[in-house]
């Protein structure tokens, strides 16, 4: 089957270097956006269901991904909100969010990721 490169980097501080991780990525169901990723070495991720669901994206300036997974007796969700540029508009990031809350998750527990110090992009 096809598969897509995930190549998550993000820029360290501590120690002044960015660093990568390299997954894999196979849609679950096509044209859905929800994906199977895998950062484990293996081409082909065997998730149960889907861990990685595209919200929501305009593939040129941002894009929403949700995940949700049940860990022992809880219930653990994650969001992103990805941006090719370290800023997004505040309505395009407020635009983002009511979708998320449409969906039941809340984002009052967002962190905010400070970008305002980093180094020029790889």
């Amino acid at each position: 089957g096809e598969y897509v490169i995930v190549n998550n980097t993000a820029y360290e501080e501590l120690g002044d270097q960015y660093k990568s991780r390299i997954g894999a990525a196979v849609e679950a169901t096509p044209d859905t956006g929800a994906l199977y990723v895998s950062f484990n070495g293996s081409v082909y991720p065997e998730p149960k269901s889907p861990n990685y669901n595209v919200i929501a994206t305009d593939y040129d300036t941002y894009a929403l991904i949700y995940t949700c997974a049940d860990i022992v007796f809880a219930e653990i969700e994650f969001a992103w909100i990805l941006s090719r540029e370290q800023t997004l508009s505040a309505s395009t990031i407020n635009m983002l969010k009511q979708q998320l809350t449409a969906i039941g998750s809340n984002t009052d527990k967002f962190i905010k990721t400070d970008q305002t110090n980093c180094p020029a992009p790889l």
